[in-house]
Order: C-alpha cells, then structure tokens, then sequence
C-alpha cells in the first residue's frame, strides 16, 4: 500500500493534464527538445485511442486508470491490445513493447472516474512483455511527496496532439489535499 501511495502522489503528473489545459503547451518537435523526457510514451489502446504512459523501471509504465477502460463501453482494454511507444514522435519510436499485465489501483472505480474523490486513485501500472534497456531512455525515478514549491511539469500526448508530445508551462506544488497534489499553473 505504500508503493500506491507513492505512486499515487506522482500519478498526479499524469492525471493533473486535465485540469490545467489553459496552461501553455509547447510541441516537443526534436531530438534536442525531447532530451529528458524519453521515457515519456504514447500507450496505443487498441480500437479505443491512445494515452500518456510514463516509464518508471525497465518493465513498468505508470499511466492513469481511466486509460484502460473504453470511454464508450466501460470494458477493460485487453492487455494484448496495449503497446508502449517510448519517445513516439512523428511515426517513430525510440522503442515499443507490447504490455503482459496491468494492475489498476484497487481503489479506482472505472464507473466513477469523473467523481473528483476517484482523482487520486486514478493510476495504473503496466508489466511490459520485455524490458527497456536502452542507454537513451531512462526510467523516471519514483519520489515521495514532491516539496510545497517544488517545480513540476507535465508532458502528454492528447487530441490533436498524437504525433508528438507537448510539454506544458512548469507549476509550482502548492500543497496537498485529500492525496493528490494542489498547483499553480502560472509561468
């Protein structure tokens, strides 16, 4: 449970995107633009669409729960209908695997997921089926509770944005409630 609860800290990177949508957003177009954040991937969901996946190990990748669910139907996305795409930018990624288990935060209810007490739960893991083991696509490291002040940023892949990810403008922790963090999405 402590492992969920850490993750569900940092899962706030990933899930905060939706509430910070006025925020700047800025194409990461290049080679030079992306270095850093190469462990950031397009997670390919099948029929369903794609999603922000984020490498944290070698063979686990950190994404929101409600990407695992048809938004249509509310059914599982089957596991062999998922792949990672490390790095995907404009048709090519630096690797791609195909995922073997995902494990959903046993709290998450995917009939819920708009319900803003669902937020922090909001968070699922994927075994991929082979390890990342390239010099250039680093794992991200998994830290606790990120310091009030503590700069932070977002990078996604969302509609109309498929083909690259975008970085958006750095927020500041403004602190924490009920488990997921609070920030500032001025410059």
């Amino acid at each position: 449970m402590r492992r969920w609860m850490a993750l569900s800290l940092m899962a706030l990177v990933v899930t905060s995107t939706a509430f910070a949508q006025d925020s700047k957003l800025r194409r990461i177009a290049s080679g030079i633009d992306a270095r850093g954040w190469e462990a950031v991937g397009r997670l390919d969901l099948g029929p369903s669409g794609f999603c922000t996946g984020a490498l944290i190990a070698d063979d686990l990748v950190l994404t929101a729960a409600h990407c695992l669910f048809d938004k249509d139907t509310g059914a599982p996305v089957p596991e062999t209908e998922i792949a990672f795409l490390a790095g995907w930018r404009d048709g090519r990624a630096s690797a791609s695997r195909t995922v073997r288990r995902t494990l959903v935060h046993p709290e998450y209810d995917p009939g819920h997921q708009t319900r803003t007490d669902q937020m922090r739960f909001d968070l699922a893991l994927l075994q991929l089926d082979h390890p990342i083991r390239d010099g250039r696509i680093k794992p991200f490291g998994i830290a606790t509770r990120p310091r009030r002040g503590a700069a932070i940023a977002v990078v996604s892949y969302g509609k109309g944005r498929e083909e690259a990810p975008s970085l958006q403008d750095f927020c500041r922790v403004i602190g924490l409630q009920d488990g997921v963090l609070v920030t500032s999405w001025s410059a």
